[in-house]
């Protein structure tokens, strides 16, 4: 019990949010509780774990680090659920350094670019049963419109996009570190995988959408579609 009441009274310094899941699947695809899930683990954890450890930071006049994503500044198809609470958190982290800068709190985003392969995120184990879980999930009347050779085709597609990731985060880790011990860190850090990684999301996510549309549009020339815009009539 003394342990606990002294810890009370020094506080806490830093608290890092890194928590994460993923799920994969164009919007028609994916289940209301799999989105729900998702918003569970990835930002109402954050809010969750930030209030409650709040009170001891503010005594500290510590800091709370976010880990995010690029995809939170930008978002990407067939991985919607993914984006949007990213998002979510970049928002509340973003009110979070407003409201604590009376208290001298600092509050810090990480947002890494291209590195699941240096996660368990996509292990080639989960990504099949996100892919099960999908093709099961799929009411019928969606899963005779897009047809399963074009839902295969883009589940490979974003198996191998993935496979293409960094699998080394050291950078990430490093933008932590600076978040936690910089006196004056900066207030977000966007971290790509290279430099070519890095300067595709300044690009993407600050660059008028007329423009970067097209680099999303994965669809090409000869790829499949849609059962549905297939048919002839």
């Amino acid at each position: 019990m003394i342990g606990l009441f002294q810890h009370i009274t020094t506080g806490l310094y830093a608290l890092v949010n890194n928590a994460g899941v993923w799920q994969p699947g164009e919007i028609e695809w994916v289940s209301l509780a799999a989105y729900r899930r998702v918003m569970e683990v990835n930002t109402f954890g954050n809010v969750r774990v930030t209030k409650a450890f709040l009170p001891l930071i503010r005594r500290e006049k510590g800091r709370v680090v976010a880990v995010t994503s690029a995809v939170g500044l930008h978002a990407t198809p067939v991985a919607s659920a993914y984006c949007m609470t990213k998002a979510a958190t970049e928002f509340f982290s973003d009110a979070l350094r407003h409201e604590m800068h009376k208290w001298g709190v600092k509050v810090v985003i990480v947002e890494p670019g291209n590195f699941a392969q240096s996660t368990d995120i996509i292990l080639p184990a989960v990504f099949n049963k996100y892919t099960e879980d999908l093709r099961n999930g799929m009411e019928e009347v969606v899963k005779e419109d897009y047809g399963m050779e074009y839902f295969d085709f883009k589940m490979e597609q974003l198996r191998v996009e993935g496979e293409d990731e960094a699998n080394d985060a050291t950078a990430v880790i490093d933008a932590m570190v600076d978040a936690v011990t910089l006196t004056t860190p900066s207030h977000r850090y966007l971290v790509g995988s290279s430099f070519e990684d890095y300067m595709t999301w300044m690009w993407l996510g600050y660059f008028p959408t007329r423009w970067t549309d097209p680099i999303e549009q994965t669809e090409r020339e000869g790829s499949p579609k849609p059962a549905m815009l297939q048919k002839t009539y």
